[in-house]
């Protein structure tokens, strides 16, 4: 079994049918991205799931929406502000927390669970725009802006 397999499961166990309950359909999945996206009106909403490119049980959610004139907004939702992989969902726990436990993995299910948890922010966001403390917005290219 590999180092993501156990979170990968329980994503495809738990978060799936959470999404497609509000709408999402999967999209095709490539090795780091496991994409989803809901077509509402003239709205697109997508959302993914980007895995740590070096095998570590760790993800990041991403989202955007777009509308008919192209994106209006995207960013990313993680448990902490820290930019590394180190605040990104994760099952592995960190050094100081693996010198105090019996186990060096959180339970998979767990972490998904904290992704459902927080994924009310995304909506919020996406209804009022409100940027909840667990988001991050990511800057929005201009068209003729610049490489």
């Amino acid at each position: 079994m590999g180092g993501t397999t156990e979170l990968r499961e329980a994503i495809k166990r738990d978060f799936v049918p959470f999404l497609r309950d509000k709408g999402f359909v999967p999209e095709k999945q490539t090795a780091l991205i496991y994409p989803f996206r809901k077509i509402d009106s003239d709205v697109v909403f997508e959302c993914s799931v980007q895995w740590e490119k070096y095998g570590t049980p760790r993800f990041i959610l991403n989202f955007s929406k777009r509308g008919p004139k192209g994106l209006i907004a995207s960013g990313r939702l993680a448990p902490s502000q820290r930019r590394s992989t180190g605040g990104w969902f994760r099952q592995d726990r960190s050094l100081v927390e693996r010198f105090f436990s019996f186990s060096k993995l959180y339970p998979a299910e767990q972490v998904v669970a904290q992704l459902i948890a927080l994924f009310p922010e995304i909506e919020e966001f996406w209804k009022s725009g409100t940027i909840g403390p667990h988001i991050r917005l990511l800057p929005i290219p201009r068209p003729g802006a610049g490489v």
